[in-house]
């Protein structure tokens, strides 16, 4: 078994090639970050993906009035990447860790490279791809329901969430005001008492 987490996970979703997890071996980088430091910002060309091995990461954009919407949150064992970045265009949104956190990344171009070499990179690619619209079609199902059940969801799916990121983050990703959200959660907790 593979000692680098990025390589367990290619590998349990598809059989790698000797060729392939000898590249990767290679080229992958291990990268730690503190809490609240800035991996992507607006306006700037992504020029990798990342496995977040461990930590908690939000990627966030700005409205007119500078206002901060949380759009997803990525937890230990997800890819970090964005259409943008893998396109070459210039990104709108921020990627910020919120943890201390451990990631290996993984430069496009490499990515690039391993398709044409690889046939097995296009599968993973292809996966990727998939879970991540899988999981925006799960944010966007999250954000269609009422306030209550969206963050009655959420923290059941996620309750580390709730233990490490500030409230008014949540609350912008669950898309109310963090007094409503403080509310709910009151509310629930004399429910329970």
């Amino acid at each position: 078994m593979n000692t680098e987490p990025f390589i367990s996970f290619l590998e349990s979703i598809t059989d790698l090639s000797e060729g392939l997890r000898r590249e990767l071996s290679i080229n992958l980088s291990r990268e730690h970050y503190k809490p609240h430091q800035i991996i992507q910002s607006e306006d700037q060309t992504e020029n990798r993906l990342w496995f977040l091995i461990s930590g908690m990461a939000r990627g966030y954009i700005y409205d007119e009035q500078r206002q901060q919407h949380t759009l997803r949150f990525w937890h230990p064992g997800e890819v970090i990447f964005s259409y943008a970045g893998f396109l070459k265009q210039p990104s709108k949104e921020y990627i910020e860790l919120l943890t201390d956190s451990e990631l290996s990344s993984c430069n496009y171009l490499k990515i690039e490279q391993f398709m044409r070499e690889y046939p097995e990179t296009i599968k993973l690619v292809g996966i990727i791809n998939r879970r991540f619209l899988q999981k925006e079609y799960k944010t966007h199902q999250l954000h269609a329901m009422k306030g209550k059940h969206r963050y009655q969801l959420f923290r059941k799916e996620h309750p580390e969430v709730f233990a490490h990121v500030p409230q008014w983050i949540i609350a912008s990703y669950l898309q109310m005001t963090r007094e409503n959200l403080t509310r709910i959660i009151s509310k629930e907790q004399k429910k329970s008492q």
